[in-house]
């Protein structure tokens, strides 16, 4: 929340109630406050890294590797100054839904790669097909950039099988 304060305004000086602009703060036609927003693709840290201008946060569809943000404070009267209680700006992040369809696994196994990597892995769903009494699958190297997967008949041997995927999770990683 944010509120403009009147410097000025002391009980000793109120010549009558009446007078004052508001028992509770300022006139809001006299300050404001916008909250900017600035991006960059490059590594945020990295003293070479570019950044947009500032300009105004709005809602809409921002893709970044990341934000800067900040309050702008102003006022048309020098005895009135914006006081910020509390500023908050809400992201909403969509996820990312990678699939494969009828992927042939071979006795070897095979590396289902996530291109680009995902900055966060949340889930993979494996729908079997083709599956014999006792047939089984296992998943290793299961991680952002992807998954290792391999068929096996009720006895452990490897065997050749094929699958859908469905993996869920945000963003990608930069090179």
């Amino acid at each position: 929340s944010v509120y403009g304060q009147k410097l000025d305004e002391t009980m000793d000086k109120w010549p009558l109630l009446i007078d004052l602009d508001g028992m509770v703060g300022a006139d809001p036609s006299k300050w404001n406050a916008v909250m900017e927003i600035r991006t960059t693709d490059d590594d945020p840290d990295a003293s070479e890294a570019v950044w947009t201008d500032w300009h105004e946060a709005a809602t809409g569809d921002v893709a970044a590797r990341a934000y800067q943000m900040r309050l702008q404070l102003s006022s048309i009267d020098e005895n009135i100054t914006p006081i910020v209680a509390r500023s908050e700006l809400t992201v909403d992040m969509p996820d990312r839904i990678l699939s494969g369809n009828n992927i042939v696994v071979p006795v070897a196994g095979k590396r289902i790669g996530f291109d680009p990597p995902y900055y966060g892995l949340t889930g993979v769903s494996i729908s079997a097909q083709g599956l014999r009494f006792g047939d089984f699958y296992e998943i290793a190297n299961k991680d952002e950039s992807g998954f290792d997967i391999v068929f096996k008949d009720q006895s452990g041997t490897p065997v050749e099988r094929s699958f859908d995927y469905v993996a869920v999770g945000y963003g990608k990683v930069h090179a």
